[in-house]
């Protein structure tokens, strides 16, 4: 099996400019050597069928070489940017990601807001910000890019205008992806209004708000994103949440959806293999 490796590091382009003038270079000269490295490993590969189960790659240096790429795709932390003021602070992922070249790739780009230097929000800030992201929609591969941003009520104009803007401005064949607090998703409709393709509700880590979440889902009741196509998603340490999608009622909403696994001691084909044996995700196509 063919695999490849490659440090995530695009340098910044002005007006938002997170590095000095020799850090600037280095990371040129890697986000080239990168890009070729992918180029070369997806050369007269066909494009991959989209994989019912996708593995988030979060901070931790990653050997994927393992998985099965027709069953399995890889959500990796592309980067993390921080608005503040009027500006942008761009944190790139250093960390290696090694994986099957054939592999279903989205890249996850996080925002956050400073909360010492809260942002703007101001146009030129959006813009910005749309245009480092779509850095990730040109990496070779890629065929999705997700935003991660916990939008507070009064950011969500602004979140939505950038999933609006990524919608019209990324590549044809790349998706918009979402994530999503879980509590948006059992009785706020503003999810429905975005232009995401598709949103992530993160069934996990939950806080004070998991009761409720998990009662919601055990009395099968409906999401407040139903006019979206909805995958989900579970961390494989949260037990009570991902066993009750494994179970009762509650089992019937993995039917057909994407399921999206986080780990945060990072993957290996045991932890991976325990739980697909516990949800059958894809034997749970024939639950109707």
């Amino acid at each position: 099996m063919f695999s490849y490796q490659v440090v995530f590091c695009p340098f910044s382009p002005e007006p938002f400019d997170c590095m000095r003038p020799s850090d600037r270079l280095i990371a040129a000269i890697l986000a080239s050597l990168s890009c070729l490295v992918l180029l070369l490993a997806f050369m007269n590969v066909p494009a991959p069928t989209q994989p019912r189960l996708i593995l988030w790659a979060w901070e931790k240096s990653g050997d994927l070489s393992w998985i099965d790429s027709r069953r399995v795709g890889v959500a990796f932390l592309a980067e993390t940017l921080t608005l503040y003021d009027g500006s942008l602070w761009c944190k790139p992922r250093t960390q290696s990601l090694n994986s099957p070249p054939q592999t279903h790739l989205i890249a996850v780009v996080r925002v956050e807001s400073s909360r010492k230097q809260p942002p703007t929000l101001s146009p030129d800030q959006l813009d910005m910000l749309v245009e480092r992201i779509k850095i990730h929609a040109r990496t070779p591969g890629v065929r999705g890019v997700q935003i991660d941003f916990d939008a507070p009520v009064s950011q969500r104009s602004f979140y939505r205008e950038l999933l609006s803007r990524l919608h019209s401005e990324l590549p044809r064949h790349v998706e918009l992806s979402m994530t999503a607090l879980a509590s948006w998703c059992i009785g706020d409709r503003w999810l429905d209004k975005t232009a995401a393709d598709e949103v992530v509700p993160m069934f996990f880590y939950m806080g004070s708000d998991k009761p409720n979440v998990l009662r919601h889902i055990r009395d099968g009741r409906s999401f407040a994103c139903s006019r979206k196509r909805m995958a989900i998603g579970l961390a494989v340490d949260d037990k009570e949440a991902l066993m009750t999608f494994a179970h009762g009622r509650a089992k019937r909403i993995l039917n057909g959806r994407k399921v999206y696994l986080f780990s945060g001691r990072g993957w290996s084909k045991a932890a991976l293999e325990q739980v697909e044996k516990e949800l059958a995700i894809y034997d749970s196509d024939e639950l109707g």
